[in-house]
């Protein structure tokens, strides 16, 4: 069976947690279900050099718009039709959508699948089913960033480095940011709950968000894949014995949601635990930290930033406690999935853990204020009896639901039971 999957993120050699949900997708997909793979790349990443596996059958690598085209479509799809979210724009143009067209004829797959909201426009139906592999609400994630502008640096993220002179300095006026943030609010939920009807199947990784995407559209081909991660062994986690009094935070540090919650913690929780713990150190994990969270941290000789690191394993068994203070996001955090694998409890706010599916028990400690947050880390680093007892439900959780393989048959059978109707 032959797929094409449309991605606006290269898989391979990025370990920037889509990339690599969509890279295990891949992978599972063919090893496991037989699928021919035929990736097109939709950016103006250089990837030279980078190596594409062999499970990938045939690549394509079509560029962005230039500039001037994106602003085109921008201002007339995005702002003067309200159709299309700004995002979606980057990546579309009248060639992209005719190349697609063209890889679609040519190989004739039986599935077309668009990764992430941006690529939803060139969903392309010829005799084949089509898939869009949603994997988050955005439009959840941009309706909190909005109650929260103020404590959000950049909005545009990632996309920071490719912004260009005075529209870069443009949208980082804070009158600029709330008009942009909610303009994409309002177009992406207009653009959620159109897709369900545009295409045969739409994923999430979230039960959560196929629950709420249901209701909003009334209809039933929405469905869970999870994300998740490698394998590991129960007898190979964390065993807490001493306390180090280490906590870890892991992220890319220039996504929104992700400096939004450094900064909270730094500045709002740290100080209680360090007034109850002074001995306590935290050590700020991933690449790209903004200025902001660098000053924030500079105040605190306690607070390592260790940007991007070789060995996450290895960093990550050093903490004794996990945090998660997200404020805004959708989806589910993959991070924590790091960290339950590890065998190192977790403190996570609500908004964070809402998509992870377990019974009974919760794998991690829930707290959504600074007071609880730092009680709740408290707690864990005096007490290496529930740190054991944390790690131990979160191994379990992860393991029935989150390893590569769960989630490769998720999706094959999402795309099979629509092959079969």
């Amino acid at each position: 069976m032959r797929l094409i999957l449309i991605s606006p993120k290269f898989p391979f050699e990025n370990e920037e947690s889509r990339a690599r949900v969509i890279k295990n997708y891949l992978r599972e997909l063919s090893e496991r279900h037989n699928f021919e793979i035929i990736l097109v790349f939709v950016s103006n990443e250089n990837i030279e050099g980078k190596k594409i596996p062999d499970y990938v059958h045939k690549f394509y690598h079509l560029p962005q718009p230039r500039f001037f085209t994106q602003v085109i479509n921008i201002l007339i799809y995005s702002v003067i039709m309200g159709k299309y979210p700004i995002q979606s724009m980057l990546f579309w143009s009248a060639r992209n959508h005719r190349m697609v067209k063209k890889i679609v004829k040519e190989h004739q797959a039986e599935v077309v699948m668009t990764e992430l909201i941006r690529t939803t426009q060139f969903r392309i139906k010829e005799d084949n089913i089509l898939v869009c592999d949603l994997a988050d609400l955005f439009s959840i994630r941009y309706r909190d960033q909005l109650r929260n502008v103020d404590s959000i640096d950049k909005i545009q993220g990632q996309y920071d480095t490719k912004s260009i002179g005075i529209f870069k300095r443009l949208i980082d006026n804070k009158f600029i940011k709330k008009l942009i943030l909610g303009m994409e609010y309002r177009l992406v939920r207009k653009t959620e709950k159109r897709l369900p009807s545009l295409f045969d199947a739409t994923t999430l990784v979230s039960p959560v968000e196929v629950k709420a995407l249901k209701e909003l559209t009334a209809r039933n081909n929405i469905f869970w894949v999870p994300n998740g991660t490698d394998p590991a062994r129960e007898d190979d986690i964390k065993i807490h014995e001493k306390n180090s009094y280490t906590i870890c935070f892991l992220g890319i540090l220039e996504v929104p949601h992700n400096e939004e919650a450094v900064l909270y913690f730094v500045k709002e929780v740290f100080p209680l635990i360090k007034e109850k713990i002074p001995q306590v150190t935290l050590s700020i994990i991933g690449k790209k930290p903004s200025k902001a969270i660098l000053r924030a941290c500079s105040l605190h000789e306690e607070i390592k930033v260790l940007g991007f690191v070789d060995d996450l394993k290895a960093e990550i068994r050093k903490a004794d406690v996990f945090v998660c203070p997200i404020k805004s996001g959708s989806g589910v955090q993959t991070k924590l999935f790091e960290a339950m694998k590890n065998g190192i409890p977790i403190v996570t706010a609500s908004i964070a853990a809402q998509g992870i599916v377990y019974q009974d028990e919760e794998p991690f400690m829930i707290a959504d204020d600074p007071e609880e947050f730092a009680d709740a880390c408290s707690q864990l680093l005096e007490n290496s009896s529930l740190r054991n007892t944390y790690a131990k439900r979160g191994f379990d959780v992860v393991s029935q639901h989150y390893f590569w393989e769960n989630a490769g048959n998720k999706l094959n059978a999402v795309i099979q039971g629509q092959l079969k109707d």
